[in-house]
């Protein structure tokens, strides 16, 4: 059945509570003290009006609920309960007329019309529909707030989730790019290392597509790539980079952005001389809760060009997916990133 035609539960248990004080109010204004000496006068004016009421009822929910899906939203609040006033006003009266002048031409239980009690009927009628109306629509502007807050939660939900596939689009044509040019100079200079590194670079490279579903990776997970790409790194550059690895077993269950390690790392290759006699160390390891990347400082010389896509984009997912920043900074010798551990369950 229709929406519009199905009444609610609130609305259900407004009718069976103020049916019958509208009934008794309503014979008692009729018949004054013969609605409750006269047994048969009670209880058969006390059904008619009661079922007369039922149909009345019925035709004030079908007009809100028709006026609810006309005008849903709560920037048509106002008009559509100055709508909703007039239709009630209008069907209260004709209920009332019904009563009073029908049970006069009828007649019904001895009744003659006062024009009096008329009035003051009338005006029962429009205070309890006040009441039950109230009620109603008080039941539904807080229905759809609640659904305005959901809306308003899903399209952040999904601004998020945007924001974060950009991100990502960012990162890997990023990575590629730059593994492309590497692979480009090997091939002039080592074939068979070229081909090497092609596999391995294959290997990465599944490794980013499979991640690119989540936003998320496990340290774990996230640690066994950095070895693979760090076996790239090592057929291009030799001993020149050296990565050492110190997480505790506890910290591997925990969760970081995907390809946070990959980013810093390439960052500190990007920006440091990486030599035999001088090699660029690169120490990642867990402390208090967090985890940190160090490399030692050996600025290259001269302007690096350098958009900052790797430490933005870190930050960028940290602020999507929890409540803390990432840190960054240089000592005298070191360039320091702390990473906060994200410690949730995933299915």
């Amino acid at each position: 059945m229709s929406a519009i035609f199905r009444p609610t539960k609130i609305e259900w248990i407004s009718f069976w509570v103020l049916m019958p004080i509208i009934s008794i109010a309503t014979g008692l204004v009729m018949f004054k003290q013969r609605f409750y000496q006269e047994w048969e006068v009670m209880l058969g004016a006390f059904t008619a009006i009661y079922l007369i009421g039922l149909l009345s009822w019925y035709l004030h929910i079908v007009s809100m609920h028709y006026l609810a899906k006309l005008l849903p939203k709560l920037s048509q609040t106002i008009i559509r309960l100055v709508l909703l006033a007039i239709v009630h006003m209008a069907l209260i009266t004709l209920t009332m007329c019904g009563y009073f002048y029908g049970f006069d031409a009828l007649p019904l239980f001895g009744y003659r019309f006062d024009e009096d009690s008329f009035r003051t009927g009338l005006w029962v009628g429009v205070f309890l529909t006040l009441i039950s109306t109230s009620l109603w629509q008080v039941e539904y502007i807080f229905k759809q707030w609640r659904l305005s807050l959901s809306e308003k939660e899903l399209i952040e939900q999904q601004k998020l989730v945007h924001e974060f596939e950009n991100l990502k689009k960012q990162i890997n044509p990023h990575f590629l790019f730059n593994n492309l040019n590497i692979l480009s100079s090997l091939i002039a200079e080592d074939a068979i290392k070229a081909e090497y590194f092609l596999n391995e670079l294959s290997k990465v490279y599944r490794y980013l597509l499979k991640n690119t579903e989540d936003g998320l990776t496990s340290v774990g997970d996230e640690l066994d790539f950095i070895g693979s790409y760090y076996e790239l790194l090592r057929i291009r550059h030799g001993e020149a980079i050296r990565l050492v690895l110190e997480v505790d077993d506890a910290a591997r269950g925990c969760y970081l952005p995907s390809y946070s390690l990959q980013l810093l790392v390439e960052n500190a290759v990007k920006h440091n001389v990486a030599t035999r006699k001088r090699p660029l160390q690169i120490h990642i390891y867990t402390k208090e809760g967090n985890l940190h990347v160090v490399n030692n400082l050996q600025k290259k010389k001269g302007n690096i060009l350098s958009n900052k896509v790797g430490l933005s984009n870190i930050t960028e997912n940290y602020k999507l997916l929890m409540d803390r920043d990432p840190q960054f900074y240089e000592t005298e010798n070191e360039f320091v990133v702390i990473l906060p551990l994200i410690k949730i369950e995933i299915n």
